[in-house]
């Protein structure tokens, strides 16, 4: 970047993961369509929104995944606007690592884009990196979904379920993949698990019961009705709550 230009700071960070250049210049373009609309980003339109997804999909597919890009609006209005994409490959986290730290760790409030939710949310972290974001200044955008998650927010009850939720219906976790299953050591399965090939996986009703878990732990209703709908004990209830909250999303 040239030292003798006039930037604006950069409010806006994308980031993006995906298998392929083809999806991953998908996700690009939702989330630059929504930066136009929500976060301000109207020099994304100048010359196209066509030709800027085209020269940011350039740009990170010329950097190693993990490492961010920036782009910037052509030198005619200065200062100049920018915008920061972090970027992984699916097997890739550092991408995603250096953007919590970079936005977390400043004292400059941020818009976050990702396409889906799930982009930041996983089995053993749960919500806790939208919290965290939240907590530093910094509006969630899940693009695809058109919703906002405000910085100050609360991710727990209703939010926390529907953030879950809804990346569970763009994803469903029963495929069976790496990060949804667990290590069995043999005896009586978990509530909500079934062993498979010696692997904890979940069962068809994982999603429900995690519901009706953070249900019991957001006291809006009791250990016993839980267990009275899901079909077992209150102490299978306790020990899921106690025990292995990870494994329900509940941390």
């Amino acid at each position: 970047m040239a030292q003798d230009k006039d930037y604006k700071t950069i409010t806006t960070i994308i980031y993006v993961s995906g298998d392929s250049p083809a999806e991953r210049k998908d996700d690009l373009r939702t989330c630059l369509k929504h930066a136009t609309h929500h976060t301000g980003e109207t020099w994304l339109t100048e010359p196209s929104l066509t030709k800027n997804t085209d020269n940011a999909t350039e740009a990170i597919e010329n950097e190693t995944p993990g490492n961010s890009v920036t782009i910037e609006e052509g030198d005619w209005h200065p200062p100049i606007n920018q915008l920061l994409i972090c970027h992984d490959k699916t097997t890739t986290k550092n991408g995603l690592d250096g953007m919590m730290q970079g936005a977390t760790k400043s004292n400059q409030p941020y818009s976050l884009i990702v396409v889906h939710p799930d982009e930041l949310i996983d089995r053993a972290n749960g919500a806790e990196r939208i919290q965290e974001l939240v907590d530093c200044a910094v509006d969630v955008h899940l693009a695809e979904a058109g919703m906002v998650v405000t910085s100050g927010t609360a991710i727990k009850g209703a939010t926390k379920r529907a953030l879950t939720t809804l990346s569970d219906a763009l994803h469903p976790s029963h495929d069976h993949d790496t990060d949804a299953t667990y290590a069995w050591s043999g005896g009586r399965p978990p509530l909500g698990f079934e062993v498979d090939g010696g692997r904890l996986v979940e069962t068809d009703e994982y999603d429900r019961i995690c519901t009706v878990l953070q249900q019991v732990r957001d006291s809006e209703t009791s250990k016993r009705r839980a267990a009275k709908r899901l079909g077992c004990s209150r102490g299978t209830i306790i020990n899921a709550l106690e025990d292995r909250p990870s494994m329900y999303g509940l941390v």
